[in-house]
């Protein structure tokens, strides 16, 4: 079986091949990402909303402890 595309018989053998190229094509570029430089905050890039000094002091303690871990 073909079918009539802009005056010319195309097979539709050719038209499956067509549409898998493209799936393949689009999974391609979406699973392919994008940069792999992805940085992670520091914890003095991180803003925090401490009421006091004591407060802001345990908070970046906790935050260069779980740095600690994330990095073993």
């Amino acid at each position: 079986m073909s079918y009539t595309i802009a005056g010319m018989k195309i097979p539709s053998e050719h038209l499956v091949l067509g549409v898998f190229g493209a799936i393949g094509a689009a999974a391609y570029a979406g699973m392919s990402g994008g940069s792999s430089k992805k940085e992670k905050p520091s914890v003095d890039k991180v803003p925090l909303n401490a009421e006091s000094a004591d407060e802001e002091a345990f908070i970046k303690q906790f935050l260069a402890e779980a740095a600690k871990e994330d990095s073993k």
